[in-house]
């Protein structure tokens, strides 16, 4: 893929997409707009905000909604506010009969799995450097991409990642158009880009002709080979100066960088809250994980305080249900039942990830690692005899949240 947003429709109906960017004074917006009919080409050429808005976008955003209305459509927008704080806006526009969409897909760096967020206007949700987001223009096609979420359930979780991975990474291919789009040298309607690009691409011109970046894309690529060989080098050579290649099993691929337990628990909320159909799912979503929105803040909530608190019992709810379902049913009805957490693992045969998980959580909300007692139930232990949570670290806990992560790519 070569953008950040994918209109989500039926090729053979009729349609228009347009993208674009209006310069708001500090930076460049970018927008997309789906249309059933052709829009003037003025509406979605790349331009600056006019003087009279003072740096608003919304007198623009009106304008575009007046020629959609009726008709039907979307307005996204990657809405830039600077300090890389980077929110996706999407605003439908309803048809004749009153239909518009209320969710769209994103696609997240690091998550594993298409998440289906409700429509947050007018803040918008959080897009990050490499997120993608899937906007369905309609209420049909709103419909068909939670079914595409559901199939892609069917997958094996490798191949649904490298599927969503695929979506949501931009081709060599797109990544080699935007260079050369970026060296044509025009008026309003020329391609953008970042300022020190674009500066160094006028910069590179004779005569009044666009220079070919190819020599210098070239020169940089060579630079980047000898530093990769000298650093090979320096990893590889043994002390009598010879070069030692370790050899990888047939068969076998390189291990991917492993995420932090922070970065799973984060993902996990975001795959429970991406099947609020299944109604356990939506417990856990709205009553222990609504505190957690952003994975830069999972360290702040992962402490003894109500939030982490909350986190630590719905982890231990879904680690029930793996070991568990039928038992783990009544665990769901409410978020405050510490009670029946307790019951449930009270006497309980764990195996060694399951222990380490609980243990290691317990000690970061509890301070011991096991449940305490509650007004009408023992303590419940997790920890091997004589161990304490200096063998608990958060780390112990990732192989048990691998095994979350797992439970929720084979959950229907």
């Amino acid at each position: 893929m070569s953008k950040q947003i994918t209109f989500f429709w039926d090729r053979r109906q009729a349609g228009h997409v347009y993208d674009f960017e209006i310069d708001d004074g500090a930076r460049r917006q970018r927008f997309s707009v789906f249309s059933q009919k052709p829009l003037e080409e003025k509406l979605v050429k790349n331009r600056p905000l006019p003087k009279e808005n003072k740096g608003d976008l919304q007198p623009e955003i009106e304008r575009i909604k007046a020629i959609l209305q009726g008709q039907g459509g979307v307005i996204s927008l990657v809405h830039d506010k600077g300090l890389n704080q980077v929110s996706l806006r999407t605003i439908p526009v309803a048809t004749q009969a009153g239909a518009a969409i209320a969710s769209v897909g994103i696609l997240r760096p690091g998550h594993p799995s298409l998440a289906l967020e409700a429509l947050n206007e007018p803040q918008g949700a959080p897009f990050p450097v490499g997120s993608h987001a899937l906007i369905p223009v309609d209420p049909e096609t709103e419909t068909q991409l939670r079914g595409l979420k559901e199939n892609l359930g069917h997958l094996p979780g490798d191949l649904e990642s490298l599927a969503l991975h695929a979506i949501r990474e931009p081709s060599l291919e797109s990544r080699v158009g935007l260079l050369e789009a970026l060296n044509r040298k025009g008026g309003d309607d020329s391609p953008t880009g970042p300022k020190w690009l674009r500066r160094l691409l006028e910069k590179t011109s004779w005569g009044g002709r666009p220079a070919s970046l190819w020599p210098a894309v070239a020169a940089l690529l060579g630079l980047v080979l000898v530093a990769n060989t000298v650093v090979l080098y320096s990893i590889l050579k043994t002390d009598n100066g010879s070069i030692v290649v370790p050899l990888m099993s047939a068969g076998r691929t390189p291990p991917a960088a492993a995420a932090t337990p922070g970065q799973k628990i984060f993902a996990l909320t975001e795959a429970v809250r991406g099947k609020a159909e299944d109604a356990r799912m939506k417990a856990l979503a709205e009553g222990h994980f609504v505190s957690v929105q952003k994975e830069d803040e999972v360290e702040r909530i992962l402490t003894p305080g109500e939030e982490g608190v909350l986190l630590v019992r719905g982890l231990m709810k879904l680690e029930a249900l793996r070991l568990n379902q039928e038992d783990a049913a009544g665990l769901f009805d409410s978020a405050n039942n510490p009670t029946q957490v307790n019951n449930f693992y009270k006497g309980r045969a764990l195996n060694a990830r399951s222990r380490d998980l609980l243990a290691a959580l317990a000690c970061v909300a509890f301070g011991a690692p096991g449940l305490p007692k509650t007004s009408t139930a023992d303590p419940v232990p997790f920890a091997e005899e004589g161990k304490d949570c200096t063998s608990y670290p958060l780390d112990k806990a990732s192989p048990g949240l691998d095994d979350l992560l797992k439970l929720l790519q084979d959950t229907r």
